[in-house]
């Protein structure tokens, strides 16, 4: 079991870190998400969805979410339909939480 006592301790010592994390992936993430379409449009070798649902689930969730609706890529796969939104919805909980403990609030 996750000790969330811990991760929201070492998370708001490092949120500026953290939210630099976010916004970095979510970039790299929206850049693969671009990528892949122009190759399905091409029609040459693809990024693994693998590979793409591993971005948004460690922190690219934003540009995930954001490259499905920018290129309307991966819109009618339900991994991609169910996962990215979640993830994304998560990351928010999660940057609200860990933004909001240094100044009290728990």
């Amino acid at each position: 079991m996750i000790d969330l006592e811990l991760v929201r301790e070492f998370l708001s010592v490092n949120y500026n870190r953290f939210i630099l994390y976010i916004i970095m992936l979510s970039i790299v993430t929206l850049v693969f998400f671009g990528i892949d379409k122009y190759k399905a449009i091409t029609r040459k070798w693809r990024v693994p969805e693998a590979v793409l649902l591993s971005l948004t689930a460690i922190g690219g969730a934003f540009g995930g979410l954001l490259g499905m609706m920018l290129f309307r890529h991966k819109i009618r796969k339900p991994m991609f339909f169910i996962i990215v939104p979640l993830a994304t919805v998560l990351y928010i909980a999660l940057i609200i939480y860990v933004t909001a403990t240094p100044y009290g609030v728990t």
